[in-house]
């Protein structure tokens, strides 16, 4: 629950050259919020470089609010010690602004060049949301359990930043 806090803290504190925004699928799931935030405790805890240099942040793919619709997400967060009210969501400020800008916040100049420094790893799908689309070059790794939808071909199988476990028409891993 710690780290979750500390890359709050840290964004907000900050400036960081390198970040890379870890997201589930926008349906927001428990396999989806829970993905995104496990995978970045790993990629945080790796200490491999580049990974040792780049600040990972997971982000809940839904808008705050609707975080209390997520039961069992929220309870199997609480059971393992996590305060859904400190995770970063897709509509806080600093995640608008500064990690998932839209086009229009680009385009305005409200926002600093280094967002398109970012790096975005998608987990639990494996084709960045139409809100997004103009992100789509930032994507540099996907893993996933559904059906390969074909987007995002910078990031290839064989850099083993693309893992999806679905053949033959099925998850190869456990699916929810």
């Amino acid at each position: 629950a710690e780290i979750i806090q500390s890359k709050k803290e840290a964004l907000s504190s900050v400036r960081h050259d390198n970040i890379n925004v870890i997201i589930g699928n926008e349906a927001g799931d428990a396999d989806s919020v829970i993905s995104a935030l496990t995978l970045g405790y790993v990629m945080s805890s790796n200490n491999k470089a580049p990974l040792l240099d780049t600040l990972q942040v997971p982000i809940v793919s839904i808008p705050r609010a609707e975080m209390e619709l997520r039961r069992d997400a929220a309870l199997l967060l609480d059971m393992v010690g996590i305060n859904v009210q400190k995770l970063l969501y897709i509509d806080d400020d600093i995640v608008t602004n500064h990690l998932l800008p839209s086009s229009s916040t680009i385009s305005s100049s409200n926002v600093s060049s280094d967002v398109l420094n970012n790096t975005i790893t998608l987990v639990d799908h494996n084709r960045l949301r139409p809100m997004f689309a103009h992100l789509n070059s930032l994507v540099t790794e996907i893993v996933d359990h559904h059906k390969d939808e074909k987007h995002h071909q910078q990031v290839v199988s064989d850099s083993g930043k693309r893992v999806i476990a679905f053949e033959n028409g099925h998850a190869t891993v456990a699916s929810t």
